[in-house]
Protein backbone atom coordinates (compact mmCIF):
# COMPACT_ATOMS: atom_id res chain seq x y z
CA UNK A 1 0.00 0.00 0.00
CA UNK A 2 1.78 3.53 -0.89
CA UNK A 3 1.62 6.21 2.02
CA UNK A 4 4.61 8.85 2.62
CA UNK A 5 7.45 8.21 4.88
CA UNK A 6 7.16 9.48 8.62
CA UNK A 7 9.30 12.67 7.74
CA UNK A 8 7.31 13.32 5.10
CA UNK A 9 4.45 13.32 7.25
CA UNK A 10 5.88 14.97 9.64
CA UNK A 11 6.62 18.18 7.70
CA UNK A 12 3.29 17.88 6.03
CA UNK A 13 2.08 18.20 9.69
CA UNK A 14 4.02 20.88 10.28
CA UNK A 15 2.92 23.05 7.05
CA UNK A 16 -0.57 22.49 7.67
CA UNK A 17 -0.23 24.15 11.35
CA UNK A 18 0.79 27.22 10.01
CA UNK A 19 -1.68 29.88 10.06
CA UNK A 20 -2.41 32.87 7.68
CA UNK A 21 -3.66 32.98 4.16
CA UNK A 22 -3.58 29.51 2.64
CA UNK A 23 -4.08 28.79 -0.96
CA UNK A 24 -4.87 26.12 -3.34
CA UNK A 25 -4.47 25.28 -6.55
CA UNK A 26 -6.18 22.12 -8.56
CA UNK A 27 -5.83 20.79 -11.86
CA UNK A 28 -9.23 21.24 -13.61
CA UNK A 29 -9.97 17.68 -14.74
CA UNK A 30 -11.89 15.47 -12.72
CA UNK A 31 -8.76 13.82 -10.74
CA UNK A 32 -7.73 17.30 -9.56
CA UNK A 33 -11.10 18.61 -8.41
CA UNK A 34 -11.70 15.18 -6.24
CA UNK A 35 -8.65 15.72 -5.04
CA UNK A 36 -9.56 19.04 -3.78
CA UNK A 37 -13.18 17.84 -2.30
CA UNK A 38 -11.41 15.81 -0.32
CA UNK A 39 -8.87 18.10 1.35
CA UNK A 40 -11.13 20.68 1.15
CA UNK A 41 -13.80 18.85 3.45
CA UNK A 42 -10.65 18.76 6.27
CA UNK A 43 -9.22 21.64 5.32
CA UNK A 44 -12.10 24.57 4.35
CA UNK A 45 -9.66 27.18 5.62
CA UNK A 46 -8.45 27.27 1.88
CA UNK A 47 -9.24 29.81 -1.09
CA UNK A 48 -9.38 27.00 -3.92
CA UNK A 49 -9.08 28.03 -7.46
CA UNK A 50 -8.86 25.66 -10.93
CA UNK A 51 -5.87 25.72 -13.20
CA UNK A 52 -6.00 24.69 -16.51
CA UNK A 53 -2.45 22.94 -16.31
CA UNK A 54 0.98 23.35 -15.02
CA UNK A 55 1.95 26.98 -16.77
CA UNK A 56 2.88 29.44 -14.90
CA UNK A 57 2.73 33.01 -16.36
CA UNK A 58 4.07 36.11 -15.50
CA UNK A 59 0.37 37.61 -13.96
CA UNK A 60 -0.31 34.36 -12.43
CA UNK A 61 3.27 34.73 -10.42
CA UNK A 62 2.22 38.45 -9.78
CA UNK A 63 -1.09 37.17 -8.71
CA UNK A 64 0.41 34.91 -6.44
CA UNK A 65 2.96 37.02 -4.45
CA UNK A 66 0.61 40.27 -4.38
CA UNK A 67 -1.66 37.88 -2.45
CA UNK A 68 1.11 37.12 0.32
CA UNK A 69 0.00 33.25 1.45
CA UNK A 70 2.08 31.61 3.77
CA UNK A 71 0.99 28.46 2.30
CA UNK A 72 0.29 27.23 -0.98
CA UNK A 73 -0.88 23.76 -2.07
CA UNK A 74 -0.52 22.65 -5.73
CA UNK A 75 -2.93 19.02 -6.09
CA UNK A 76 -2.53 17.09 -9.73
CA UNK A 77 -0.70 19.99 -11.23
CA UNK A 78 3.01 18.85 -11.91
CA UNK A 79 4.33 22.56 -11.15
CA UNK A 80 7.71 21.20 -11.21
CA UNK A 81 8.31 21.68 -14.85
CA UNK A 82 7.81 25.76 -13.65
CA UNK A 83 10.43 25.65 -11.69
CA UNK A 84 12.01 28.58 -12.09
CA UNK A 85 8.43 30.66 -11.67
CA UNK A 86 8.44 29.05 -8.15
CA UNK A 87 12.06 29.92 -7.06
CA UNK A 88 10.43 33.55 -7.68
CA UNK A 89 8.05 32.81 -5.57
CA UNK A 90 10.08 31.67 -3.33
CA UNK A 91 12.23 34.62 -3.21
CA UNK A 92 9.53 37.18 -3.10
CA UNK A 93 7.58 35.93 -0.30
CA UNK A 94 10.41 34.52 2.13
CA UNK A 95 7.70 33.34 4.69
CA UNK A 96 5.47 31.36 1.96
CA UNK A 97 5.85 26.83 2.59
CA UNK A 98 4.44 25.09 -0.98
CA UNK A 99 2.96 21.54 -1.05
CA UNK A 100 2.64 19.73 -4.07
CA UNK A 101 1.01 16.46 -4.62
CA UNK A 102 1.61 15.00 -7.92
CA UNK A 103 1.43 11.97 -9.92
CA UNK A 104 3.04 13.29 -13.25
CA UNK A 105 6.33 12.50 -14.96
CA UNK A 106 8.93 14.16 -12.97
CA UNK A 107 10.61 16.80 -14.58
CA UNK A 108 12.64 18.33 -11.05
CA UNK A 109 12.06 17.19 -7.32
CA UNK A 110 11.85 20.27 -5.40
CA UNK A 111 11.62 18.83 -2.28
CA UNK A 112 14.00 22.18 0.30
CA UNK A 113 13.41 23.43 3.55
CA UNK A 114 10.49 25.10 2.21
CA UNK A 115 8.87 22.78 -0.44
CA UNK A 116 7.07 19.10 0.68
CA UNK A 117 6.94 17.57 -2.83
CA UNK A 118 4.90 14.00 -2.76
CA UNK A 119 5.47 12.18 -6.01
CA UNK A 120 5.36 8.57 -6.43
CA UNK A 121 7.04 8.14 -9.54
CA UNK A 122 10.26 9.52 -6.92
CA UNK A 123 10.34 5.83 -6.08
CA UNK A 124 8.61 3.79 -8.69
CA UNK A 125 7.16 3.54 -11.78
CA UNK A 126 3.36 3.75 -11.10
CA UNK A 127 0.34 5.51 -11.74
CA UNK A 128 -1.67 6.71 -9.12
CA UNK A 129 -4.13 9.56 -9.73
CA UNK A 130 -3.85 12.56 -7.36
CA UNK A 131 -6.89 11.85 -6.25
CA UNK A 132 -5.45 8.15 -4.79
CA UNK A 133 -2.56 10.27 -2.97
CA UNK A 134 -4.83 12.57 -1.91
CA UNK A 135 -7.10 9.85 -0.22
CA UNK A 136 -4.35 7.91 1.77
CA UNK A 137 -2.61 11.15 2.96
CA UNK A 138 -5.45 12.16 4.63
CA UNK A 139 -5.72 8.26 5.96
CA UNK A 140 -2.11 8.61 7.38
CA UNK A 141 -2.94 12.43 8.86
CA UNK A 142 -5.76 10.33 10.96
CA UNK A 143 -8.82 11.41 9.40
CA UNK A 144 -12.01 9.74 8.87
CA UNK A 145 -12.25 9.36 5.06
CA UNK A 146 -14.38 6.19 5.09
CA UNK A 147 -17.09 8.25 3.66
CA UNK A 148 -15.13 10.00 1.05
CA UNK A 149 -14.14 7.11 -0.98
CA UNK A 150 -16.53 7.50 -3.79
CA UNK A 151 -14.78 10.44 -4.69
CA UNK A 152 -11.42 8.88 -4.74
CA UNK A 153 -12.70 6.56 -6.68
CA UNK A 154 -14.27 9.32 -9.11
CA UNK A 155 -10.56 10.89 -9.93
CA UNK A 156 -8.89 7.75 -9.97
CA UNK A 157 -11.40 6.42 -12.95
CA UNK A 158 -11.73 9.53 -14.46
CA UNK A 159 -7.30 9.59 -15.06
CA UNK A 160 -7.83 5.96 -16.27
CA UNK A 161 -6.00 4.92 -13.06
CA UNK A 162 -7.48 1.23 -12.96
CA UNK A 163 -4.33 -1.02 -13.63
CA UNK A 164 -2.23 0.61 -10.10
CA UNK A 165 -5.68 0.80 -8.01
CA UNK A 166 -7.08 -2.11 -8.57
CA UNK A 167 -7.45 -3.32 -4.95
CA UNK A 168 -8.78 0.08 -3.97
CA UNK A 169 -11.27 -0.16 -6.83
CA UNK A 170 -12.72 -3.41 -6.08
CA UNK A 171 -12.58 -2.55 -2.34
CA UNK A 172 -15.19 0.36 -3.22
CA UNK A 173 -17.26 -1.61 -5.27
CA UNK A 174 -18.70 1.64 -7.61
CA UNK A 175 -20.02 -0.22 -10.92
CA UNK A 176 -20.84 2.84 -12.23
CA UNK A 177 -18.05 5.09 -12.35
CA UNK A 178 -18.66 6.29 -15.73
CA UNK A 179 -21.78 8.04 -14.98
CA UNK A 180 -20.56 9.97 -12.81
CA UNK A 181 -16.69 11.03 -15.04
CA UNK A 182 -19.33 11.73 -17.94
CA UNK A 183 -20.93 14.28 -15.72
CA UNK A 184 -17.74 15.95 -14.73
CA UNK A 185 -16.13 15.88 -18.02
CA UNK A 186 -19.58 17.87 -19.54
CA UNK A 187 -19.28 20.07 -17.03
CA UNK A 188 -15.36 21.13 -17.98
CA UNK A 189 -16.00 21.21 -21.29
CA UNK A 190 -19.16 23.26 -21.63
CA UNK A 191 -18.00 25.40 -18.65
CA UNK A 192 -14.50 25.31 -18.06
CA UNK A 193 -12.51 26.47 -14.78
CA UNK A 194 -16.44 27.71 -14.09
CA UNK A 195 -17.93 24.04 -14.53
CA UNK A 196 -15.07 22.94 -12.19
CA UNK A 197 -15.65 24.88 -9.65
CA UNK A 198 -19.18 23.80 -9.76
CA UNK A 199 -18.17 20.53 -9.61
CA UNK A 200 -16.51 20.91 -6.64
CA UNK A 201 -18.86 22.81 -4.89
CA UNK A 202 -21.25 20.15 -5.74
CA UNK A 203 -18.85 17.13 -4.87
CA UNK A 204 -18.86 19.20 -1.20
CA UNK A 205 -22.18 19.36 -0.44
CA UNK A 206 -22.85 15.77 -1.81
CA UNK A 207 -23.73 13.35 0.96
CA UNK A 208 -22.57 10.10 -1.52
CA UNK A 209 -22.37 8.75 -4.70
CA UNK A 210 -25.50 8.61 -5.78
CA UNK A 211 -26.68 12.07 -4.97
CA UNK A 212 -23.92 13.42 -6.74
CA UNK A 213 -25.40 11.83 -10.11
CA UNK A 214 -28.49 12.87 -9.04
CA UNK A 215 -27.43 16.98 -9.35
CA UNK A 216 -30.11 18.26 -11.86
CA UNK A 217 -27.83 20.90 -13.35
CA UNK A 218 -24.59 18.63 -14.34
CA UNK A 219 -27.39 16.26 -15.70
CA UNK A 220 -28.67 18.71 -18.41
CA UNK A 221 -25.15 20.19 -19.20
CA UNK A 222 -23.84 16.47 -20.02
CA UNK A 223 -27.36 16.52 -22.19
CA UNK A 224 -26.45 19.38 -24.07
CA UNK A 225 -22.66 18.40 -24.77
CA UNK A 226 -23.39 14.86 -25.84
CA UNK A 227 -25.09 16.24 -28.53
CA UNK A 228 -22.49 18.68 -29.48
CA UNK A 229 -20.54 15.70 -28.87
CA UNK A 230 -22.01 13.25 -31.41
CA UNK A 231 -21.77 16.74 -34.03
CA UNK A 232 -17.68 15.93 -33.42
CA UNK A 233 -17.00 12.47 -33.65
CA UNK A 234 -18.88 12.43 -37.14
CA UNK A 235 -16.60 15.38 -37.99
CA UNK A 236 -13.59 13.81 -37.25
CA UNK A 237 -14.33 10.61 -39.01
CA UNK A 238 -14.74 13.15 -42.48
CA UNK A 239 -11.98 15.50 -41.36
CA UNK A 240 -8.92 13.62 -39.85
CA UNK A 241 -5.12 13.63 -40.70
CA UNK A 242 -3.43 9.91 -41.06
CA UNK A 243 0.19 9.69 -41.39
CA UNK A 244 0.85 6.32 -41.52
CA UNK A 245 4.62 6.52 -41.74
CA UNK A 246 4.44 7.70 -37.82
CA UNK A 247 1.30 5.84 -36.91
CA UNK A 248 -0.28 9.60 -36.05
CA UNK A 249 -3.25 10.48 -36.30
CA UNK A 250 -4.29 14.36 -36.11
CA UNK A 251 -7.82 16.00 -35.89
CA UNK A 252 -8.40 19.82 -35.38
CA UNK A 253 -11.14 20.55 -33.06
CA UNK A 254 -13.96 23.57 -34.68
CA UNK A 255 -16.41 23.64 -31.61
CA UNK A 256 -16.12 26.02 -29.23
CA UNK A 257 -16.68 23.83 -26.34
CA UNK A 258 -13.46 22.65 -24.44
CA UNK A 259 -13.24 19.25 -25.84
CA UNK A 260 -9.80 18.35 -26.74
CA UNK A 261 -8.79 15.98 -24.12
CA UNK A 262 -12.38 14.14 -24.34
CA UNK A 263 -11.74 13.63 -27.78
CA UNK A 264 -8.69 12.67 -27.45
CA UNK A 265 -9.11 9.92 -24.88
CA UNK A 266 -12.39 8.89 -27.36
CA UNK A 267 -10.48 8.27 -30.14
CA UNK A 268 -7.41 6.71 -28.50
CA UNK A 269 -9.99 4.05 -27.05
CA UNK A 270 -11.21 3.56 -30.69
CA UNK A 271 -7.51 3.33 -32.31
CA UNK A 272 -5.31 2.25 -29.05
CA UNK A 273 -2.28 1.57 -31.30
CA UNK A 274 -2.45 4.77 -32.96
CA UNK A 275 -0.92 8.02 -31.71
CA UNK A 276 -3.88 10.85 -31.06
CA UNK A 277 -3.35 14.49 -31.34
CA UNK A 278 -5.97 16.55 -31.14
CA UNK A 279 -5.64 20.23 -31.09
CA UNK A 280 -8.01 23.84 -30.72
CA UNK A 281 -6.94 27.53 -31.36
CA UNK A 282 -7.41 29.68 -28.17
CA UNK A 283 -6.95 33.03 -26.97
CA UNK A 284 -3.41 32.08 -25.88
CA UNK A 285 -2.23 29.65 -28.32
CA UNK A 286 -3.30 25.92 -29.35
CA UNK A 287 -4.34 23.39 -27.14
CA UNK A 288 -3.07 19.83 -28.27
CA UNK A 289 -4.14 16.71 -26.22
CA UNK A 290 -1.91 13.50 -27.23
CA UNK A 291 -2.83 10.08 -26.51
CA UNK A 292 -1.48 6.55 -27.15
CA UNK A 293 -3.52 3.42 -25.12
CA UNK A 294 -1.68 1.08 -26.03
CA UNK A 295 1.44 2.72 -23.94
CA UNK A 296 3.67 1.75 -26.94
CA UNK A 297 4.25 5.03 -26.96
CA UNK A 298 5.14 7.07 -24.44
CA UNK A 299 3.56 10.32 -25.50
CA UNK A 300 4.52 12.23 -22.15
CA UNK A 301 7.95 12.65 -22.81
CA UNK A 302 7.15 13.09 -26.41
CA UNK A 303 5.22 16.22 -25.96
CA UNK A 304 7.52 17.41 -23.49
CA UNK A 305 10.66 17.19 -26.21
CA UNK A 306 8.05 18.89 -28.98
CA UNK A 307 7.05 22.03 -27.26
CA UNK A 308 10.23 23.05 -26.03
CA UNK A 309 10.58 27.40 -26.90
CA UNK A 310 7.49 27.03 -28.35
CA UNK A 311 4.84 26.98 -25.26
CA UNK A 312 4.49 24.11 -22.06
CA UNK A 313 3.72 20.15 -21.61
CA UNK A 314 3.97 16.95 -20.57
CA UNK A 315 1.84 14.26 -18.84
CA UNK A 316 1.81 10.37 -18.33
CA UNK A 317 3.07 7.57 -21.07
CA UNK A 318 -0.26 6.86 -22.24
CA UNK A 319 -2.16 10.88 -21.67
CA UNK A 320 -0.24 13.77 -22.24
CA UNK A 321 -1.18 17.59 -23.23
CA UNK A 322 0.60 20.98 -23.40
CA UNK A 323 -0.14 24.56 -25.33
CA UNK A 324 1.90 25.79 -27.77
CA UNK A 325 2.29 28.85 -29.70
CA UNK A 326 3.18 27.13 -33.27
CA UNK A 327 0.79 24.06 -34.47
CA UNK A 328 2.56 23.94 -37.37
CA UNK A 329 6.08 23.44 -35.88
CA UNK A 330 5.12 21.32 -33.00
CA UNK A 331 3.51 18.95 -35.69
CA UNK A 332 6.44 18.84 -37.81
CA UNK A 333 8.59 18.01 -34.76
CA UNK A 334 5.94 15.26 -33.53
CA UNK A 335 6.03 13.84 -37.11
CA UNK A 336 10.07 13.76 -37.03
CA UNK A 337 10.12 12.19 -33.92
CA UNK A 338 7.32 9.15 -34.77
CA UNK A 339 9.32 9.06 -38.08
CA UNK A 340 12.29 8.07 -36.84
Amino acid sequence: MWKISAKELEKLRDFLDIRGKKMLFYHRDCDGICSAAMWLRFFSDFEARPREGPRMDSGFVRHVIDQDPDLLVFLDLPIDQEWKRIRKMLDSLPDVRILIIDHHIVERDLNSGRILHINPKFKNDVYLPAAFLVYRILEQLGEDVGNMDWISALGIAGDYGFEDCRDFLDKVGIKNLDMGVGLVSAAMSLKGLKGADKVLKIMLASDGYKEFLRTKTLGLWKKYVDKEFRDVVSDFKKEREEHKDANLVIYIIKSRLNFVSVVATHFSEKLPDKVILIGKKGKYGWKLSVRNQSGKVNVGDLVKKCVKGIGSGGGHKKAAGGIVKDWEKFKRRLLAELEA
